[in-house]
């Protein structure tokens, strides 16, 4: 009876310290004064043309001091690559995988961290009034800076731990990127407009699987005390 309270014990303890973590998750916000949307021979390129400047953070008891410095941190994203196959499918991605696609700098211009980026869901509208298309993508594999040591940024720490994901909204006045990718196809105009976007880490399964087990062990020594009452 003992070395079981013993292990629930244990086990609430770890799920308290997975709740401590879990509540240092972080996510942060940045946007853009513009993308361009070009074409040649049936290829698409999605393309970045400013540094993403970032602005709210969460994390460090939103007192992170990379985050609410003098200086600007900025992100830069990789071009995507992207073609129309059909009207079910409209737009595949090629390739889907961008390695170091995702770059998170300092105000400094020095790496934080970088991450490859892997391309979820592409969803557009057809609109020809202003719009709010959209991009889902997740961070993978991220490496800290060569100038970066660990524990200096709770929020740089996490998404060095887990891995992350990123929504981007394209806003356009002159329609939404299908109606420009269907104009490109005619010989129309390249498309621009302006970009912002949030990126947050995602604890991995394992980690919420403990967290799970924490919480019964919790449930476990709750019900034991009050059963030897």
């Amino acid at each position: 009876m003992k070395k079981s309270l013993i292990k629930s014990s244990v086990m609430a303890l770890v799920g308290v310290g997975l709740m401590c973590s879990a509540s240092y998750a972080s996510s942060f916000n940045f946007a853009g004064p513009d993308y361009t949307i070009s074409q040649s021979g049936g290829q698409y390129s999605l393309t970045f043309n400013s540094n993403l400047l970032v602005g709210s953070a969460v994390g460090d008891a939103s007192l992170d001091s990379l985050f609410n410095d003098a200086g600007a941190e900025y992100v830069t994203v990789a071009t995507l690559e992207f073609d129309e196959t059909d009207a079910t499918n409209p737009f595949s991605f090629s390739p889907t995988l961008y390695t170091d696609g995702f770059t998170l700098y300092d105000d400094d211009g020095s790496v934080l961290f970088s991450a490859d980026m892997e391309v979820k869901e592409f969803t557009v509208g057809n609109s020809t009034a202003t719009i709010n298309d959209a991009l889902s993508v997740n961070l993978l594999n991220a490496t800290a800076g060569a100038g970066y040591t660990l524990g200096t940024s709770t929020i740089v720490d996490n998404f060095l731990a887990w891995p992350g994901v990123v929504n981007f909204s394209f806003n356009s006045n002159t329609g939404s990127i299908a109606d420009a990718i269907n104009a490109l196809i005619n010989g129309g105009p390249s498309v621009t407009g302006s970009v912002s976007g949030s990126a947050s880490t995602v604890p991995e399964p394992t980690t919420m699987l403990l967290f799970g087990a924490g919480l019964a062990g919790l449930a476990g020594v709750a019900r034991r005390k009050k059963a030897d009452k």
